[in-house]
């Protein structure tokens, strides 16, 4: 009995058949002896009327095969009815999984290169609107060209499959390295956000809201440049009418305020928030708040952020005082742009400060004054205890009592010499 008769083959309109035996062999996971084991106990149940057993549980009842295997057994089967169809391309890992679609690792045969393809799910590729919004990213990525934006390469239906080609980046997602190695030190975190603060900063050039800011867009290579991926919920500002040409979405744990209110006059200030959310995350590894999304997008609004210092206490205060700055509230109280941010950020790196504290402005430095006696005396005035001026009688010294009673035990008062000094001047 072939496995694929067993185990059911992927779903889809013209999918190949690859059963789930097919592919474990072909990924090296299992071999060919422990599949006829397993398949012989497929074949024993059915003859005796029992429900037949899945393949994969039996492969890992037997200890073949774990979950980590299963999935990419799955995921290859996934692929493997769309490797072929997409003409000029040869899909061949599956590198992750979208809201609107899978990303692909293929082969493009006519250049010999690298690159990642994302599929869009059939039931979604279904919705024409839904077809339109994606197709729009592969057009907004174009118009992008940038060395820490993803560059779209091609974009097109073939075969019932919808995909968009762009380059593919050796890294990880600033998601994964964080929770693989656990919270970034300050300075790379730092590079990160700069480079990702000069890319919203290109968008803004050509009119561009990201809207969906976070560390899983955030491609991070092995040459430590960071590239902005999933322009597919980039919004274009409003035209001269007032039309807005795309759709208020974001992911709650890292949503502004103004895009969880719905409100339609988003700017570049909305992706500064979530990139501010990005570098709490980075540094302390986890999110400000946590809950359903309809809590966590209530608290986004109404709370106060919690202080990233509260979770990592060795942090700096001027790396605090950047992410409270870009995660404020109110909008009119973050920088203003996504170029005045990277300009911070360098300032931070090159100084380790913030901007405008503890600075010196050479050309703001008051002249050097010579004092006159009327200033001393004004000082000396100010340093009196109320209701004491010049004219009127010192209040009393302070008495030091001796180590006994009578004249020969008691020293009498006696007050510092330059006290006293005074005194004699008649002060």
């Amino acid at each position: 009995m072939d496995p694929a008769e067993i185990e059911p083959p992927p779903e889809g309109p013209g999918a190949p058949r690859i059963g789930f035996g097919q592919a474990a062999i072909a990924l090296k996971l299992v071999s060919q002896a422990q599949i006829d084991e397993c398949i012989n106990v497929q074949r024993a149940a059915q003859m005796k009327g029992d429900q037949v057993p899945m393949l994969g549980r039996l492969l890992q009842d037997r200890g073949y095969i774990d979950k980590e295997g299963i999935r990419k057994v799955h995921n290859y089967q996934q692929m493997y009815r769309i490797a072929d169809r997409i003409p000029g391309y040869q899909l061949v890992e599956r590198l992750g999984q979208g809201a609107m679609g899978t990303v692909y690792k293929a082969k493009q045969l006519r250049l010999d290169r690298w690159v990642a393809i994302k599929v869009l799910q059939p039931e979604l590729a279904a919705n024409p609107s839904i077809r339109q919004k994606f197709l729009q990213e592969s057009r907004t990525s174009a118009r992008l060209n940038h060395p820490n934006v993803i560059t779209g390469i091609d974009a097109g239906e073939a075969d019932g499959v919808i995909y968009f080609a762009m380059e593919y980046v050796q890294g990880k997602t600033l998601q994964r390295l964080v929770r693989e190695r656990g919270p970034m030190d300050e300075r790379q975190a730092l590079e990160i956000i700069l480079q990702i603060a000069r890319a919203l900063g290109h968008a803004e050039r050509h009119g561009l809201v990201h809207r969906d800011v976070k560390p899983d867009n955030i491609m991070v290579g092995h040459d430590r440049v960071a590239k902005l991926l999933d322009l597919g919920l980039a919004k274009m500002r409003l035209d001269d009418d007032g039309t807005a040409k795309g759709m208020a979405v974001g992911t709650p744990n890292y949503i502004s305020p103004e895009q969880a209110m719905g409100q339609q006059d988003i700017d570049t200030r909305s992706d500064i928030y979530s990139l501010g959310i990005t570098f709490y995350y980075a540094l302390t590894g986890r999110v400000p708040y946590d809950g359903p999304p309809e809590v966590v997008m209530y608290r986004h609004i109404n709370e106060p952020l919690p202080h990233p210092k509260n979770y990592r206490p060795d942090l700096t205060d001027t790396a605090a005082t950047l992410i409270l700055q870009m995660s404020a509230k109110r909008r009119e109280d973050r920088p203003a742009t996504a170029e005045s941010l990277a300009a911070d950020i360098e300032h931070v790196l090159r100084t380790g400060k913030m901007p405008g504290l503890f600075d010196t402005n050479p050309g703001a430095v008051a002249p050097l004054r010579v004092a006159r006696d009327s200033d001393r005396i004004g000082k000396i005035q100010r340093r009196r205890p109320r209701g004491t001026e010049y004219g009127l009688t010192p209040p009393p010294p302070t008495q030091r009592p001796g180590p006994g009673p009578g004249p020969s035990s008691d020293p009498g008062t006696r007050l510092p010499r330059k006290r006293r000094k005074r005194f004699d001047q008649g002060w």
